[in-house]
This record gives C-alpha cells, sequence and structure tokens, in this order.
C-alpha cells in the first residue's frame, strides 16, 4: 500500500504529528474526524491506488478501497452509481467522497472502455475463505461474525453486490437463537 509523503522536513514534521493524532484517536468517530482533517491538510492526489496515511484504522480500509475502485469504475463507464455506505459521521462520508473523487480522476486519465466490452469484465474466480459460524446473538461472537462477513462480501463483490443477496447470505448463518 502506498504511504502518502513530504518533501521538505517541516512538512515532514507535520505530517507525523498529524498522523499521530490519528493513530491516537479514541473513539471511531474522532477518529474519522482525524482522517478527514488530514485529507483537508494534505489533498489526495490523483493515484491507481487509495492513497493511505500511517495511522489509519485497519476496519476503514475496505471502506477506502471501495470508494476508490467505484471512482475509478464509474469514470469508466462501469459503474453508474455510488453510495456511501452508513459509517456514523459526517466525517467518515467526506472522507469516503474524497477517495472516490481520487478513484474518478484517475478513471478518467485510463483509456475508455471499447463499445463492445462487457459491463462487467471477467474477474478471477473468488477467493475461498472460511465460513462463518453459525451466529447465536451472543455479544461476544457478534464482531467475528461480522468480521467474517465483510470479508466475504470483499472478496466477491459481483456476488454480494446487493443489499439483498448479503442480507440472505447473513440470515443463513443465524442459528435458531438469533431468529427468535
Amino acid at each position: 500500500m502506498p504511504d502518502q509523503t513530504t518533501s521538505s522536513s517541516s512538512a515532514a514534521g507535520a505530517q507525523i504529528s498529524r498522523t499521530n493524532t490519528l493513530a491516537q484517536a479514541t473513539s471511531i468517530e474522532e477518529a474519522w474526524r482525524s482522517f478527514y482533517a488530514l485529507i483537508r491538510a494534505t489533498p489526495l492526489q490523483l493515484s491507481p491506488f487509495p492513497t493511505i496515511f500511517r495511522g489509519v484504522p485497519s476496519q476503514f480500509l475496505g471502506l477506502i478501497y471501495g470508494a476508490h475502485n467505484a471512482g475509478v469504475s464509474t469514470a469508466r463507464g462501469t459503474h453508474t452509481n455510488f453510495d456511501i455506505p452508513v459509517v456514523g459521521t459526517d466525517n467518515a462520508a467526506l472522507t469516503l467522497w474524497a477517495y472516490y473523487n481520487q478513484g474518478y480522476q484517475h478513471g478518467l486519465t485510463l483509456s475508455p472502455l471499447k463499445q463492445n466490452t462487457p459491463s462487467h469484465p471477467p474477474s478471477a474466480p473468488a477467493p475461498k475463505l472460511q465460513e462463518p459460524e453459525d451466529f447465536d446473538s451472543t455479544r461476544a461472537k457478534f464482531s467475528k461474525f461480522m468480521t467474517k462477513l465483510a470479508l466475504v462480501f470483499f472478496s466477491d463483490p459481483t456476488r454480494y453486490a446487493t443489499d439483498t443477496a448479503k442480507i440472505s447470505y447473513a440470515t443463513s448463518y443465524l442459528s435458531s437463537l438469533a431468529t427468535d
């Protein structure tokens, strides 16, 4: 993953202090606020991959890559809309739109798709992942269950492109205790 770097030593010092603030955030909302402040101070430059700053929480990475890839796809004419997932804060939405724009700007520099190219080019098969365990509504298993679902959804975005497909898959792993 690329890291955002700066050329002058004073700018590098400011970069380090901003990323330390990001890494020290105490809540998800505070982390998004710090992250968006960093992006406002250091605007994202055109790039084939999202610019990842040091200290960005790992749980943000899937959303960041999704926003960037949606921007590239939209610019190339293969993706018609992009909805920012509900993540809880305006700062999160603004940050993800910045990554969408970074991808969109990069997508505009790519050669246009040919008219006879299918709207969804063939892709490699999704990697085989361990299926999630049945969820029985206990708090202790919730985080692990949600993480496994997210991995499945990110590994095969064409299969789980709609909320209906995701919900159907997730419900198939609910035990009778969770559905009561």
